[in-house]
């Protein structure tokens, strides 16, 4: 239950992403911030191959919880931008919220849902959920 897996498509098979801890990060500049969620290791040691859709199984009690971000990397860590605020010239504040990569998601059993990626570019993902995040990588071909 709340796990994500990758639906191995050479063998049907369900392989568990990594699950990661996240801490959330703030970064101020000028009149503005910009939140991110913070995960360690500058890859995720699951590996996917670039060039066709990718499709994961969660069985969970609401997969809107579950969002999709892109990472960029560092030396040691992973992360992803959620939020930007915005001080206004004449007072006040303009916060927006992140949305994650898009995902075609769909029910195939009790509280089964699928999760499909449609080819994604190489780089660092993780799908977020509360305070974890299940990370994967994908590779050029």
């Amino acid at each position: 239950m709340n796990v994500v897996y990758f639906l191995d498509p050479s063998d049907q098979t369900l392989r568990p992403l990594p699950k990661d801890t996240a801490k959330v990060v703030t970064k101020r500049g000028f009149a503005s911030a910009k939140g991110f969620i913070q995960i360690p290791g500058a890859t995720s040691l699951l590996r996917l191959k670039s060039g066709h859709d990718l499709e994961f199984v969660i069985k969970c009690a609401d997969p809107d919880k579950y969002e999709l971000f892109p990472f960029t990397t560092g030396k040691d860590k992973r992360e992803a931008m959620v939020s930007a605020a915005k001080a206004k010239f004449f007072g006040g504040v303009t916060t927006e919220r992140k949305v994650g990569a898009t995902v075609a998601v769909s029910k195939v059993g009790d509280m089964v849902y699928r999760f499909v990626v449609t080819a994604p570019e190489p780089g660092e993902y993780g799908f977020a959920v509360g305070w974890s995040v299940y990370g994967f990588g994908v590779d050029a071909k």
